[in-house]
């Protein structure tokens, strides 16, 4: 694992869900404000954020909807941050592994890697593939995306977590 986990890709279908449930609760003028507050241009196409934008916009959006039992949204998302500390503060001995699985194939690994990882602790050990297909336009840093989102997902798995990850490492 390399020492920094920048995530910074296109937003996901999960974010943009969310989002939209965080504008229909905020109203269109909070919704507004917010865009602004975080430094975007009023008009922003929402499916053009990177993943990090809209992680952001979520956090900026999440304090203003009320937090009590029917309000909350039903997709839930947590960090790389979070699950990494969680994992080593619950595991001391944690110890995690990846392999870029298509790093021979040219060109063709750096638009889609494909990782593995491999999470073991005193008493486990969890395995899980992940990858990214990066566009045109985004082209920052593909093979750590990957690979963070691999070790995201072992760690999801190693808690038994449903909900989706967001990635706001930055470089």
């Amino acid at each position: 694992m390399e020492g920094n986990n920048n995530n910074s890709g296109l937003v996901t279908e999960k974010q943009l869900k969310y989002i939209g449930f965080l504008r229909g609760k905020t109203g269109t003028e909070k919704f507004k404000e917010t865009i602004k507050k975080i430094g975007l241009k009023e008009d922003v196409i929402l499916k053009e954020l990177t993943s990090e934008e809209a992680s952001i916009l979520i956090d900026e959006l999440q304090k203003l909807v009320p937090q009590n039992g029917s309000n909350k949204p039903k997709n839930k998302f947590v960090r790389f941050s979070d699950l990494l500390k969680k994992a080593t503060k619950k595991y001391p001995d944690l110890s995690i592994k990846t392999e870029w699985l298509n790093r021979g194939e040219g060109e063709i690994a750096y638009k889609h890697p494909v990782f593995k990882a491999i999470i073991t602790t005193k008493d486990k050990t969890i395995e899980a593939t992940g990858d990214i297909e990066i566009s045109k336009d985004d082209t920052k840093f593909p093979i750590r995306k990957a690979e963070s989102v691999t070790i995201s997902r072992a760690l999801r798995f190693l808690f038994g977590e449903d909900v989706t990850d967001i990635e706001m490492e930055k470089d």
